[in-house]
């Protein structure tokens, strides 16, 4: 599996949303949806919003993935929302990751906000029991295919 140098952040911006791409060796990644500040979300309301997690939630991915999970909190309903982070797509969660994840709930919990993980894998699942923080929070299934 290839390890890409450090990745250089470009953002592009679709009628309602703004993809946070990331470059390697001259490939684009998407790693994050965001909603526009001008116009509306598609993939959210003021009691939810939905953050597509990266392949890779890692170091290389955490402080961008925090951000995003900010920015979307605060777009939330203060004590009626819930961020839904998708994981369906990640395949490698490490510490950094892990802590990224923790973070991101310990600031939506003062104001009454949950956290929703959206169909992790079976092994980011046991990573989560294993550090004793699959109690903090919800996890949804995946949708069969």
């Amino acid at each position: 599996m290839r390890r890409c140098a450090p990745y250089k952040p470009v953002t592009k911006y679709l009628e309602t949303t703004a993809l946070a791409l990331f470059t390697c060796e001259g490939e684009e990644r998407c790693a994050f949806a965001l909603p526009r500040r001008s116009g509306p979300v598609t993939t959210g309301s003021r009691s939810e919003q939905i953050l597509l997690a990266p392949e890779r939630l890692d170091l290389e991915t955490c402080d961008t993935f925090r951000r995003a999970a900010g920015e979307l909190m605060d777009l939330l309903r203060e004590g009626r929302g819930r961020l839904v982070v998708d994981m369906r797509a990640t395949q490698h969660l490490d510490s950094a990751g892990l802590r990224a994840l923790v973070m991101v709930r310990r600031r939506a919990v003062p104001g009454g906000n949950v956290i929703r993980l959206r169909g992790p894998t079976e092994e980011i699942r046991a990573i989560l029991v294993l550090t004793k923080t699959d109690g903090l929070f919800e996890i949804e299934e995946a949708d069969p295919a």
